[in-house]
């Protein structure tokens, strides 16, 4: 991630103890622990958010071509829609609820 070696790991440790002293570094490291496990838990929910968004997008997407290719109207306006683009039987088709 940062690419730190043990000799740099090395130095900030004893920077850091000579800094916070040890009667304050269990807490200092608690609390870090504490602020990086709250960092990764909202990064987390905001990837989930944004990929709910996405699916939610192309269900919506899927269900308008669903939409789209079942409706019988649209293949009778436009009779060249058949499947793989040949053509349908040219005849007269009653729309439901016309006799």
């Amino acid at each position: 991630m940062f690419d730190l070696g043990w000799q740099e790991l090395l130095v900030i440790g004893t920077v850091t103890l000579i800094v916070v002293g040890p009667k304050d570094l269990p807490k200092l490291l608690n609390k870090t622990g504490k602020m990086l496990a709250k960092i990764k838990q909202v990064s987390r929910e905001f990837y989930d958010q944004i990929n709910e968004t996405v699916e939610i997008e192309e269900i919506s997407d899927l269900k308008k071509d669903l939409k789209q290719h079942t409706n019988l109207d649209s293949y009778i306006e436009e009779p060249e829609i058949g499947i793989k683009g040949k053509k349908l039987a040219k005849g007269k088709v009653k729309k439901r609820g016309s006799l």
